[in-house]
């Protein structure tokens, strides 16, 4: 898990560092995609916990404590969209 996250970090630092990108383009990259990906299990699992959708998590268990459970994989997720993001972007600057 350590040398995954060292390359996650190794990558967000590069999609910071990229010349040509305006700020907000560079903050959404490394920021706001982890962002949106974490907040959205959080409330994912907020939701199961309160019952609301998805299978409801056992009685008694702890919402917070899923959700760290679970943040080494929608981690990489975050990684994998920021990819796909700056990918996308340096396509598209390529074409036009």
């Amino acid at each position: 898990m350590t040398g995954q996250l060292l390359v996650m970090l190794l990558g967000w630092a590069a999609a910071y560092l990229s010349k040509g990108w305006t700020d907000l383009m560079k903050k959404f990259a490394v920021l706001g995609i982890p962002l949106v990906t974490v907040t959205g299990l959080t409330v994912w699992n907020w939701g199961r916990e309160k019952g609301r959708w998805g299978s409801a998590l056992a009685p008694g268990s702890d919402a917070g404590a899923t959700t760290w459970a679970a943040a080494p994989g929608v981690l990489r997720a975050a990684a994998v969209l920021t990819a796909l993001f700056v990918l996308a972007v340096t396509l598209r600057r390529r074409k036009g």
